[in-house]
This record gives structure tokens, sequence and C-alpha cells, in this order.
């Protein structure tokens, strides 16, 4: 359900009582500050404005605000720790974060993006790489980059 921050009439600006305390106008614009933000902020939002004279003119705005966490560092796991034997072998990493929201997992091998091919597959969210068999080719330094809308690590 969407929530009504605010509406003008004329030069006045009239706030919805229950979102009041949580937004603020900044003239000229129509820009909105939501301070302090939080996660319970996320959401749709409509701002409404009817302009008087000959008649009334309205007109009304959507604005979808969505709140993210940045991403916490990465810590790269691997099993088995010790290394597998070519054609034999297999090698599993997996990528975990303590924090952020709305995460992309990317995997790196000295530093150029890993595709899937035939020998190397990921999980639904692509934190985790298996690599199944190992070759000579896979020797490398893997890495995992987790993005979101406001940070990256």
């Amino acid at each position: 359900m969407p929530k009504y921050l605010l509406g003008s009439v004329n030069k006045s600006v009239v706030p919805d009582l229950e979102y009041q305390h949580k937004f603020t106008m900044m003239p000229p614009n129509a820009s909105l500050l939501i301070n302090p933000l939080q996660f319970t902020d996320e959401g749709n939002y409509i701002v409404k404005v009817n302009i008087q004279g000959n008649g009334t003119l309205s007109a009304s705005q959507k604005i979808q605000v969505t709140v993210d966490d940045p991403v916490m560092k990465p810590m790269v796991q691997f099993h088995p720790a010790s290394g597998a034997v070519e054609y034999v072998g297999n090698i599993t990493l997996t990528c975990q974060v303590e924090g952020g929201t709305r995460l992309v997992y990317q995997w790196r091998k000295s530093g150029k993006p890993i595709s899937i091919n035939s020998s190397h597959s990921f999980s639904p969210q692509n934190n985790t790489l298996w690599i199944v068999p190992v070759t000579k080719e896979d020797i490398g330094n893997y890495t995992c980059l987790v993005s979101n809308p406001v940070s990256e690590m």
C-alpha cells in the first residue's frame, strides 16, 4: 500500500499527519529528505499537488524508496583446503558476507570474471563456485566481488 507523504494546496504544504515528523520538504523544488532513514521507510510513497485558480489542477507522483546497507568485506572459504588432483578432484569456493542488502556476487580468476563452462558452475545466488573436475588451467588467484546499489567489496 502506498503512503501519502504530503499534499500542496496553492503555496502551502500539508503534510500527512502520520509521516509529518519523518519528512522534510526542501523548497523551491519538491525534494524530500527522510531523516533519519530506516529500513521500515522502504516502500511506495505518493506526493499530491493541487493548484487552485480558474479551476483546480491536480497532479500526483509515486515515489519508490529502497533502503540498502553497505556490503561488508567478503570472506572466501575453499574445500578441500589441501588442493585437488587434476581430473579427479573438485574444488568448492564459497563467498560469505556478514552484512549488506540485495547482494550480487561475481567470481573472478586473476582479476577476470569467471563464466559458466563445462567445469565451472555456480549456486543459484552465485555465492558458491564449483570447479568439477580441477585442471591445471584452474590454477590462479580467485576473488569474490560482492556489490549492491550502494557499495561493493
